[in-house]
């Protein structure tokens, strides 16, 4: 088979963020269209442990250099670092020249330093390159450093680097992957020219015959309660704490009503918000932080809705197309929803664009019997899946599409 290397900030052996679980979807994408995949990255060392990490890897080395000390930058300084560390750029110049790639992606624009470097080799300055964004990155950026604190100048400034990196990454790729409409109309005023293919985020279908696991639900056994997942990420902890504990959980009885996993639960739990009223939403919360996969699909099946609280962000969530394929009530904002705009009025989305509206749809959901999805709405809700993500790519001549005889 002929290969394709993609460069991220994050190692991508044992998928569990979104990010991550992007980038296997499309390894098993390029793999049915006649390419082996191979990820490799900056990454950085507080997150991933030494058996997280692939044989190509590197860690990022912290540089004084601007921006080292504002919060959320780490994946713009990882292509910085690359980009001006001799001992990187041969490291990753030696793989591409044993690799012999047909095409390189870069998924979002941060290691467009380290390519552009690498670049200047005339045999690498050949190699197509496909951009595979995930959001439109630069008023993300913007808006989650001004909301942590960051000076707004310092954040406009940031922004304006990312905003650059897309630009040009645009402008130098063969091809561009987006997840959603909105983030196409972007890419298409930055590159006209450039064919720009719209890939969903998804879900991967369960598996037939999988034996269902009991796990501990803990104190939510036999409880209706509101499922919640999401990584540290800041639009995750911001949003459930705006538009739900804010003014605490006394709305809803005080027994287990909640269950809030992942990342996002230590940042939820400690956050003033959640803390003005801890002993009432004590009662009211079970937080999985650590959570395996087994108790994590319990929660989820077992659960009466699926709240996507999400107030701020670009791209789109696959924590979106889960509450989707799970088949239960879903109460989201329209930013959560994003990406999946084409679901819009289904059976079972509730839309709630303010704290009011969300606990109001809350309290009425709580109320409601479990929902029961016809099977045309069920037929309906299965384009979430990962393999209905990729229709639109897969009508296309991929390697025409990379430019590729």
């Amino acid at each position: 088979m002929e290969k394709l290397i993609g460069f991220t900030t994050y190692p991508t052996r044992y998928p569990i963020h979104g990010g991550q679980r992007r980038v296997r979807a499309f390894s098993e994408f390029y793999h049915e269209v006649g390419f082996n995949y191979e990820s490799v990255c900056i990454y950085e060392k507080e997150n991933y442990s030494a058996s997280q990490v692939g044989v190509y890897d590197l860690p990022l080395e912290r540089l004084a250099v601007e921006f080292s000390k504002v919060p959320f930058v780490s994946d713009l300084l990882s292509g910085r670092y690359a980009a001006e560390n001799v001992g990187v750029v041969d490291h990753f110049s030696r793989l591409l020249f044993e690799k012999k790639p047909q095409a390189i992606t870069l998924e979002q624009p941060f290691m467009w330093p380290l390519i552009k470097r690498l670049r200047e080799s005339p045999e690498i300055s050949k190699i197509p390159i496909v951009y595979s964004s995930q959001n439109w990155e630069s008023p993300l950026k913007i808006e989650m450093l001004i909301r942590s604190g960051v000076d707004r100048q310092i954040a406009l400034k940031v922004g304006k680097e990312i905003e650059a990196l897309e630009r040009e990454l645009a402008d130098a790729s063969v091809a561009i992957f987006v997840v959603s409409e909105a983030d196409a109309n972007v890419y298409r005023s930055f590159a006209p020219d450039k064919p720009v293919v719209v890939v969903r985020n998804g879900v991967n279908r369960p598996q037939s015959g999988a034996i269902i696991k009991n796990a501990d639900l803990r104190g939510l056994q036999d409880q209706r309660y509101f499922f919640f997942v999401g990584s540290a990420y800041p639009p995750n902890v911001e949003g459930i704490c705006d538009l739900l504990l804010q003014g605490g959980l006394f709305f809803v009885p005080p027994e287990k009503s909640f269950a809030i996993c992942g990342g996002a639960a230590g940042g939820i739990f400690r956050h003033p918000t959640y803390q003005q009223f801890l002993a009432a939403n004590g009662e009211r919360v079970d937080f999985f932080e650590n959570i395996l996969d087994d108790q994590l699909d319990a929660l989820k099946r077992a659960a009466h809705a699926v709240i996507l609280p999400i107030s701020f962000g670009g791209g789109s969530n696959l924590k979106t197309a889960e509450a989707m394929a799970s088949g239960k009530w879903i109460i989201a904002t329209p930013t959560a929803l994003r990406g999946f705009e084409h679901l819009l009025g289904e059976p079972g989305i509730i839309i709630a664009d303010n704290h009011k509206t969300f606990r109001r749809a809350v309290m009425e959901i709580y109320r409601r019997p479990p929902l029961e999805l016809s099977p045309e709405a069920v037929l309906r809700r299965e384009v979430v899946y990962w393999d209905r993500s990729f229709d639109d790519l897969r009508q296309r001549n991929f390697r025409a599409l990379l430019k590729l005889q």
